[in-house]
Order: structure tokens, then sequence, then C-alpha cells
């Protein structure tokens, strides 16, 4: 699968001279990063799964205010335990395939509850920073 990350401006783009005849005149032209994931070598995640793998587009440093833009694989039976970002917005898509499963600890005290999202190719879901989530895949492909 293709993934494009499309910085559209600031200190992260490559920089390529835009060809004019003079020097002073030449306009820098910010170049897009292209990368097809299936190039990126996988990597393991911080959670406790062997089943779960990322590749990593965009890392943490990169984007002022963007922690990371990865890929993750969920394998048939990959378990990410509960956790949360404190400072951090998630977003989860599943971009093909079935089985792979959202849970957000949602409300406070009397009004907590759990939410599940079935995330079956193509649907998304956005945590709030803070948000206790964990997600798993049931079905039998990644």
């Amino acid at each position: 699968s293709l993934v494009t990350a499309s910085l559209l401006s600031g200190p992260w783009l490559d920089l390529v001279d835009g060809g004019g005849t003079n020097s002073s005149a030449t306009a820098a032209v910010a170049r897009l990063r292209v990368v097809d994931d299936a190039k990126l070598p996988p990597q393991r995640t911080a959670h406790e799964s062997s089943l779960l793998s990322k590749r990593v587009h965009v890392r943490r440093g990169l984007v002022p205010g963007l922690l990371q833009v990865s890929v993750s694989r969920f394998e048939p039976g990959a378990v990410c335990e509960l956790h949360s970002h404190p400072t951090a917005t998630e977003v989860y898509v599943n971009f093909a395939g079935a089985g792979c499963h959202l849970k957000a600890v949602v409300g406070i005290g009397a009004t907590q509850r759990d939410e599940v999202y079935d995330l079956t190719g193509g649907h998304a879901d956005v945590l709030n920073p803070g948000t206790p989530h964990d997600a798993w895949n049931e079905g039998s492909g990644p």
C-alpha cells in the first residue's frame, strides 16, 4: 500500500534547487515525501504483543507538534493492551481486512463505560489525549 505524508510547509521538507539560471533568483522547491509502506522496515511497537509491528513514516521532532505517523500491523490474535497517551491524539485507520476492534474507556465515575468500535476495512476512529484504550485483531488476516 502507498502511504503519502503531505507536509506542505516548514523546515521538515527536502528542498531542491528550482533550476533557474540566476542563482540569486533561484527558488527552492519543496518535495513532498512519498514512501511505499512496504519499503520501510518493520519495527516493534512499545506494546507487549509480538504480533504487532509498525512502519514509521514521520518521526518525532520532524514536524512541530506531531509525535509520529506510522502504519501498524495487527497480525491475527494481536492485542494492544489497555493504555493511554496523556498528551497525544491517536488516529486508528484500518486500510483493509476485518476483525480489528478498538475499545475506548469514556466518561468519568458512574458514567464511565467502554465503547467498542469495529474497524473493518476503511473505518477510522480518533482518540483524544488521555483516553484509555486497547485494540485487537480477532480476524484471520492482518
